[in-house]
């Protein structure tokens, strides 16, 4: 799965902003959500919160 270009800079922003775990965790819940469970509106559109509990690993590109 990728994350849309969007979701990527507030990521890059908010890390650059010196944003917490906890903030740079909500957007990429917010993606997943967004990508993921909601395939871009298609679907789940009464799906509210997603939340990342717990990170093992997390491979990023770009």
């Amino acid at each position: 799965m990728h994350l849309p270009p969007e979701y990527a800079q507030r990521l890059f922003d908010a890390r650059d902003m010196g944003a917490s775990d906890q903030q740079m965790r909500q957007i990429i819940a917010e993606g997943l959500k967004d990508v993921y469970f909601q395939d871009g509106g298609i679907r789940a559109m009464g799906l509210s919160d997603v939340a990342i509990n717990d990170i093992d690993y997390l491979d990023l590109d770009y």
